[in-house]
């Protein structure tokens, strides 16, 4: 894996599983894989991972790789259920980002995805919540990302991350 490039990813629906596959995609020589199968990651490489926002966290798996690979610039993506544009998915991503650079990951770049929700999160949520309209729209407009532009992005945003990598090599 040495100077290669690296897609790891953590998804629960499969949203981030088909984000990773759009940055593969993009990155001619890359290797996909699930977080849990990634036992280190050489410094030289390219280093993309992907997590699922889970009650509010980091999945664990994908956490549990970043702090493995400690110190290794990463290319950072996610999927979460709430629109990442809106002032709260901000803040919360303000906050993780500043834990997660506290805790020695180095985090080249970020880039957020909305995706549907689990089916078994939603019923969880509505025994304790009560379904609103407002509730019901969010859900709905999760419910259809990632979608064909989402991946369009990704796949920019997976070149500019590598260009800019290289770049910074030759400098």
């Amino acid at each position: 894996m040495a100077g290669g490039i690296v897609v790891a990813w953590s998804s629960r629906t499969g949203n981030t599983r088909r984000v990773a596959e759009a940055v593969a995609s993009a990155l001619p020589g890359a290797e996909l894989l699930p977080a849990d199968e990634v036992d280190a990651v050489p410094g030289d490489c390219a280093f993309f991972c992907g997590f699922w926002v889970d009650k509010g966290e980091v999945s664990e798996d994908a956490l549990r790789l970043l702090r493995r690979t400690r110190g290794v610039p990463v290319f950072l993506f996610g999927t979460m259920g709430g629109n990442p544009g809106d002032e709260r998915s901000r803040a919360y991503l303000a906050k993780k980002l500043a834990g997660l650079r506290g805790e020695g990951i180095r985090i080249a770049s970020l880039r957020m995805f909305q995706g549907k929700i689990d089916p078994a999160v939603v019923e969880r949520m509505n025994r304790t919540r009560p379904m609103t309209e407002e509730r019901r729209a969010r859900l709905e407009e999760a419910a259809r990302h990632p979608d064909e532009a989402d991946f369009e992005e990704t796949r920019a945003w997976a070149r500019e991350c590598l260009e800019g990598m290289k770049d910074n090599r030759s400098a």
